[in-house]
């Protein structure tokens, strides 16, 4: 709903869509990106019974922390640097779409 109030207001005060896209707020971002990256690392885990060795954790991290800086993600807030920040931003985002805030409610 957020994205979508700042997107309207963009527009009202002239934003050119067509010539520099369609914002998209950072926690979308990188939502997105954890779906492709953590989210991977988990399910990988779940089917072999097993996480990956460390170092290809985060060599699958790394590229995929690229991927973000390519995406727009602001370098303090990609997690991919290390598979507990990932972890620890998914979970925060769920937490806060789950049991949104005062503010949140307000927006709706």
């Amino acid at each position: 709903a957020e994205s979508a109030s700042v997107r309207a207001r963009l527009a009202a005060r002239g934003w050119d869509a067509k010539a520099y896209g369609v914002p998209v707020n950072q926690e979308d971002l990188v939502v997105t990106l954890l779906a492709f990256s953590y989210n991977v690392l988990v399910g990988i885990e779940l089917l072999e019974g097993r996480r990956l060795s460390p170092a290809d954790e985060d060599a699958y991290l790394h590229l995929w922390r690229y991927v973000g800086y390519l995406l727009g993600i602001e370098e303090e807030a990609n997690p991919c640097e290390s598979y507990g920040r990932a972890k620890a931003t998914l979970e925060s985002i769920i937490v806060h779409i789950l049991e949104p805030d005062d503010d949140s409610r307000k927006l709706v």
